[in-house]
């Protein structure tokens, strides 16, 4: 039955019923009194109406889109209830109109049925009633359902959108972590290494049984190492990518991961401890934990995103991630690339990443004295002419067919000739190999090319210094101008940056296309020396032995002194063409309006994004004020006023954070940021505080001998926070930020107030601090902090955002900053707000074991909140309570000393049950079990929470706990909870648990108290597994 019917006869139903009630009642009025049927049945009339009328009324709110749901059961029912409606009204009128006499008469009308016909009508009228009460029941169940679907549709459409935007943040997140924690990309340098790789070589090594075993084995370790040009980069990328190979065909549940590092002198990113740290934690988040950073990184992500992340706490991080991550692969390329003095740490590190049972180490360098030492007893193998002779004339002979300037020129008997000398003759150096016949290419002629091959160079030195011996007059400046570029350089440059730097001369106004040389040149007048990729448009150092070979000593004299390169010096002479360059006319206008106007600026002036980031890096150490070009150029900059729109473009290019992401994205973006040094109302101040900001020497002594801008080194903030001074530093805390000492000690004997609240860090005790940590840290802070302790700084100041000197250096887990202030007098007792972390327990809550350990002997455990101490029942002199920080943390060094101390007294008094209590669940929960056996030796099993322990570790699945609570209290064999545990640990996959417990007699077919057994538990969680429901 369709709407518009039930509608159309609801109207009449309704009518008709309307009408017999009315009926009903003039009966009723007329009556000394109604039968109670008859109220009866005008009742049930009613109720009929009403039902029906809702009936209708909810049908008509669903418009009528659908089909009525009690169709069917309404087929014929309304036509009836039309029909007897119809009915009884015409038998009431029919009868009141016969009476209207009797009525005249004032006699009471007679109701027209007997008593048995009225309930007759009763219960048709009752079943009409319940007919439509079902249809009604049924149209609102369905119209609940309807709405329970919509507004579930609704929550889900919700709740799809929160997850999707969830999940968006979530790999936003995880790109941006990414970006910040590994700005060196490993697969820049092994797509380049891959494109030099010569068909069939390596084998000699991927076939050894060394490399084999290592490659098998759940945890080892390999040393291959060689001479200069040897070919071990090109090596390691046949390596990874044999790896990465097998890994695509891997089992994904027992899959190996392989994560890998080249070394580069070329880029600082890739030789520092920070850049393998980061770069290695990038891929292990790739590896294991896609699109979603662990809450633990996360969390170290947010409170450290503004800083560049330190490498103790990038280290703390990559052990954390690999002791949850799988068996995992590393490969580390070129260590000797490393500066010496971070190598051997960094080496240790890796040695410790290894140790943690389910890692394979690969390390490649040249046989350096350091290195040897310690790796004296790993599993090595070395390269040399005696196990890849074959690989070097493989490679020999692709390049004589291949090479298009020796193919067309090397025929017959002078081919095999030239293979078979330089094969014969390279002594396992590719990068020899390679220059000869650069060398070869050259000649004209067979009788050239054999005579050549009759005084071949001996080593790498002989052949650069033919190289050098060959460049001519003529190009000996644009080759010296070259080489000092690219040997010094911060970053490998681009085509485009060399071009210009090489063009440019100290006092230019205007640089000129004219000078421009070709990039072709650059290989034409270098040779060998240099590497000229056009594809990705840079030009580099062909190799490391060439920057050695122009750095040695032995270079100062001789017939090529000239092309000798002393770092330093030449640093400095690439900071004055830096400064040159943005002293140019071209960028007089001042700051770009738009960041589009910024990315086409820095498109066409190649040089101009480097000579912006990196002049003052490479003028730092700088403290020659008589050096007049240097300081007239930064008189010029810094002082002039016809300077100002240069001094302003280079603040906006200088603050593009060239450590992560896109650089153009982040150019887009630039130049809405430059303007928030305008809180500096004066222009010499905001000039100074730069100056003192880059850690340049020579230029903030010439400013405050000139007295520009050093009201800056009395300035104060503001103390209303709502001003937007609220963060401007001053000279000193600038100073302090750029960590160099000897600026700091020239602005602090200007005058400088050393407790000054300024700048972002509050205090410059606390800047000096963070120098260290910062993204241009010029290393280690420590003669910084001590410099302004020496000189009276306040090392128990606290800032406006509640920190202190001790506890930032704690929460940097910086060690040697943190004894200076405690050495200083540092009040241990601080906290934050008075309710926060002491740094003691700051140091507990990060597990930095050596400040932990510091703060201890110095008394930091007796600070406790009154209510822990009372809680905790501690007594006063005993360190107790730096147990229980040492046992959360896994400061196991430290527990030791306490137990040392205190032992007897934190176990043998009953006061410190409840901690003792507390200690040991904490210590089973995480399988702390040295903690464990160490505390056994006071305890034995007599302890209240041993059950509470010996049920933690076994369901944590630590095998080593459960053994030692059990040896000091072997339960009874027929003990309920072993087996209840032993169902739990098979349950949870803990085999080594359950192993524990049958070596002690528990039954592998033990049932449990639900009457589930040891099998029955395994399968179920096999099938959850599966099932992703686990």
């Amino acid at each position: 039955m369709d709407p518009f019917s039930i509608f159309l006869g609801g109207i009449t139903i309704c009518q008709v019923a309307q009408q017999v009630i009315s009926l009903g009642i003039a009966y009723g009025q007329s009556a000394t009194s109604l039968p109670a049927e008859v109220q009866a049945l005008i009742s049930e009339i009613t109720l009929l109406s009403g039902i029906f009328d809702s009936l209708c009324s909810h049908l008509k709110a669903e418009n009528g889109a659908t089909r009525p749901i009690s169709a069917d059961l309404l087929d014929g029912v309304v036509e009836g209830c039309n029909q007897q409606l119809e009915e009884l009204r015409q038998l009431l009128e029919k009868h009141q109109s016969g009476g209207s006499r009797l009525r005249k008469l004032g006699r009471a009308l007679k109701w027209p049925m007997k008593e048995q016909e009225t309930r007759a009508w009763i219960a048709r009228m009752e079943g009409h009633k319940t007919t439509f009460s079902l249809a009604l029941k049924q149209e609102e169940l369905a119209h609940r359902k309807k709405m329970t679907a919509d507004m579930h549709g609704m929550r889900l459409s919700q709740e799809s959108q929160a997850a999707a935007e969830r999940r968006e943040k979530q790999k936003n997140t995880f790109r941006s972590a990414l970006a910040w924690v590994s700005p060196a990309d490993p697969y820049e340098n092994h797509f380049a290494a891959r494109k030099r790789q010569q068909e069939g070589t390596g084998r000699w090594l991927t076939e050894s049984s060394t490399f084999g075993d290592w490659e098998r084995s759940t945890s080892s370790s390999l040393w291959i190492y060689g001479g200069s040009g040897t070919g071990k980069t090109i090596l390691s990328s046949i390596i990874i990518d044999r790896l990465l190979a097998k890994q695509e065909n891997q089992d994904p549940s027992s899959k190996t991961e392989t994560i890998f590092f080249y070394c580069d002198f070329r880029d600082s990113n890739k030789a520092s401890a920070a850049g393998i740290y980061g770069s290695l934690i990038g891929q292990l988040l790739e590896a294991y934990w896609p699109n979603e950073l662990p809450d633990h990184f996360e969390l170290f992500y947010e409170k450290n995103k503004d800083r560049k992340p330190h490498e103790e706490l990038l280290k703390e991080q990559l052990l954390r991630l690999l002791s949850k991550a799988g068996r995992t692969r590393i490969l580390v390329d070129a260590l000797d690339e490393f500066p010496p003095t971070s190598r051997i740490e960094v080496l240790q590190t890796l040695i410790k990443l290894q140790q943690t049972g389910k890692v394979n180490l690969l390390v490649t360098s040249r046989e350096e004295v350091d290195i040897k030492t310690v790796l004296k007893d790993f599993p090595k193998l070395r390269i040399n002419a005696a196990v890849n002779s074959e690989d070097i004339r493989l490679f020999v002979t692709e390049e004589c067919d291949n090479n298009i300037r020796l193919k067309g020129k090397l025929k017959g008997s002078t081919r095999a000739e030239v293979i078979a000398t330089i094969s014969d003759k390279a002594g396992g150096m590719f990068r020899w190999a390679k220059c000869c016949l650069d060398d070869i290419a050259r000649l004209r002629n067979d009788k050239a090319i054999k005579q050549a091959l009759g005084r071949l160079p001996k080593d790498l030195n002989e052949i650069y210094e033919r190289i050098l011996a060959r460049i001519s007059e003529d190009d000996k400046e644009l080759a010296i101008r070259i080489l000092q570029w690219l040997s010094c350089s911060l970053r490998p440059l681009k085509v485009g940056e060399v071009i210009e730097g090489v063009a440019l001369e100290l006092g230019d106004a205007v640089i000129d296309p004219e000078t421009f040389i070709n990039p072709n040149d650059i290989i034409d007048i270098c040779g060998s020396l240099v590497a000229l990729d056009l594809d990705n448009d840079t030009v580099a150092l062909e190799h490391f032995s060439v920057k050695e070979f122009l750095t040695a000593p032995a270079r100062k004299t001789g017939v090529h002194s000239d092309y000798f390169i002393n770092p330093q010096k030449i640093n400095f002479e690439l900071a004055k063409l830096c400064l040159t360059y943005l002293c140019l006319e071209h960028f007089s206008v001042g700051p770009c309006a738009t960041g589009q106007e910024l990315v086409a600026r820095c498109d066409s002036y190649g040089l101009y994004h480097y000579a912006a980031s990196k002049w003052a890096k490479h003028a730092r150490g700088h403290v020659n004020v008589e050096d007049e070009p240097f300081i007239s150029l930064v008189e010029r900059f810094f002082v002039d006023s016809d300077m100002d729109g240069n001094f302003n473009s280079w603040r906006q290019v200088y603050r593009i954070p060239t450590y992560t992401g896109d650089l153009r994205a982040h150019m887009l973006e630039s130049f809405k940021n430059y303007l928030r040094d305008d809180i500096y109302e004066d222009r010499a101040v905001l000039r100074f505080i730069y100056a003192c900001r880059l850690g340049l020497y020579s230029t903030t002594k010439h400013l405050i001998s000139l007295g520009f801008g050093v009201e800056a080194i009395h300035l104060q903030d503001s103390p209303d926070v709502k001003t937007k001074a609220k963060h401007r530093e001053n000279a000193l805390t600038s100073a302090c930020a750029s960590g160099e000492a000897d600026v700091v000690d020239l602005v602090v004997s200007a005058g400088a107030d050393l407790n000054a609240i300024a700048g972002m860090h509050g205090t410059a005790l606390i800047a000096a601090i963070n120098a260290g940590h910062g993204w241009d840290s010029a290393g280690p802070s420590g003669s910084i902090v001590k410099l302004l302790l020496e000189k009276g700084a306040d090392v128990n100041q606290i800032t406006p955002s509640k920190d202190w000197p001790l506890h930032t250096a704690t929460g940097l887990h910086d060690f040697d900053c943190a004894k200076l202030c405690v050495d200083a007098g540092a009040d241990l007792s601080l906290r934050k707000d008075g309710e926060g972390l002491t740094s003691f327990e700051h140091a507990a809550a990060f597990s930095h074991k050596e400040i932990f350990e510091l703060l201890r002997q110095h008394g930091g455990g007796k600070y406790v909140e009154p209510e822990i101490a009372k809680f905790w029942n501690l007594t006063p002199g005993v360190d107790g309570y730096a147990l229980l920080m040492a046992a959360q943390s896994n400061l196991f060094e430290s527990a030791e000393k306490i137990l040392e101390q205190d032992g007897e007294k934190i176990f043998n008094d009953p006061a410190f049950e409840s901690l003792v209590h507390h200690t040991f669940k904490i210590c089973a929960w995480h399988g702390y079990y040295k903690f464990i056996e160490q505390m056994l030796a006071y305890t034995g099993g007599n302890f209240s929470s041993y059950n509470e322990c010996v049920a933690l570790a076994a369901s944590q699945g630590f095998a080593k706990s459960l053994s030692l609570l059990l040896d000091v209290k072997p339960p009874a064999f027929e003990d309920r909870v072993l087996q209840n545990l032993a169902v739990l640990a098979s349950g949870r996959g803990h085999q080594s648990v359950l192993e524990e417990l049958q070596k002690r007699g528990v039954s592998p077919l033990c049932v449990d108290d639900h009457g589930w057994t040891t099998t029955l538990a395994k399968a179920v969680s096999a099938a959850l597994n599966l099932w992703g429901w686990r």
